[in-house]
């Protein structure tokens, strides 16, 4: 079976592709309230995300990522404080001299009990299903407790 590729320029344009693209994983689209993280909270990782090139942590400043998101350095820094020490998503590493890297492993973690969680769900509604339907099949139908008396 051949891979079948979506090029960003077919998705978007060949300017706009021009300027790059950043890989984000739907699960973390779809599960970020879940995990207690807030919107802004989501961009900031987002942007953190568009850093992460390969399977090296990203360093970005906290300077390049206010000028991304909009915001000042103290409420960068704040936030990231919160998504380390309160929600626990993300760990900083610090550097002397240089840029603190940003290592995704708890996130990656949290998100990964997402998804043993979903598949554990649908393994069991598809057991339900099936026990369901089986029933049905072999005249079972619904069990209502009464008994006809004679």
């Amino acid at each position: 079976m051949a891979v079948q590729r979506y090029p960003i320029d077919d998705r978007w344009s060949p300017a706009v592709a021009a300027s790059g693209f950043s890989a984000v994983p739907t699960l973390f689209l779809k599960s970020y309230a879940t995990l207690g993280i807030t919107p802004t909270e989501a961009m900031l990782i987002i942007h953190l995300m568009s850093y992460k090139w390969d399977s090296r942590r990203p360093y970005p400043s906290v300077a390049r990522l206010s000028t991304n998101l909009g915001l000042s350095d103290g409420r960068v820094r704040s936030l990231l404080r919160r998504l380390e020490r309160e929600k626990k998503m993300l760990r900083r590493i610090h550097r002397r001299g240089r840029t603190n890297e940003f290592d995704f492993t708890p996130l990656i973690d949290a998100l990964e009990t997402i998804q043993d969680e979903r598949r554990a769900d649908q393994a069991e509604s598809r057991r339900m299903e099936d026990k369901r339907r089986s029933g049905n099949e072999t005249g079972g139908g619904l069990a209502t407790g009464f008994h006809h008396k004679e």
